[in-house]
């Protein structure tokens, strides 16, 4: 496996896969008020032909669904504390270097960097390898890059 390029991966989709928390939880909660609502209507007497079939079935499928996201839901937020663990073993330079090129992948970030750090073009380039080295190993555990 290319972990390096795992790492970068995970960095530029770092705050997309902050952002989908909010999402899916606020998803999940719109299901549960889909089921309450549906739930009110079942509660009186099948009539023949009628449409409570329908009617469990959206129960059920809201219910499944609610269930799949919630797994989703617990999976990103795992994924996403591991990286911000990782992402708090760095520097503060280290972390800012990362921010810039990778997670929110700012143009011009090399300048930036040399007039926000006062560092060289070369030593910029120096602290995001190591940087990413270590956010690398933080993250995975593996040397072999």
């Amino acid at each position: 496996m290319i972990y390096k390029t795992m790492a970068i991966e995970d960095l530029k989709l770092h705050e997309k896969r902050k952002m989908s928390i909010q999402n899916l939880r606020e998803k999940i909660e719109a299901l549960e008020c889909e089921k309450s609502s549906l739930r009110g209507t079942s509660d009186s007497v099948p009539v023949m032909g009628g449409d409570i079939n329908r009617q469990e079935t959206k129960i059920v499928n809201a219910i499944s669904e609610q269930e799949r996201l919630r797994i989703q839901l617990q999976s990103v937020a795992k994924h996403v504390n591991r990286v911000e663990r990782a992402l708090n073993s760095l520097t503060e330079n280290e972390r800012l270097v990362l921010d810039r090129f990778y997670i929110n992948g700012q143009k011009d970030c090399i300048a930036r960097l040399q007039n926000d750090l006062g560092y060289e073009k070369a030593h910029i380039y120096r602290v995001k390898d190591k940087a990413l080295y270590d956010f690398t190993i933080a993250l995975y555990g593996i040397c072999e890059l």
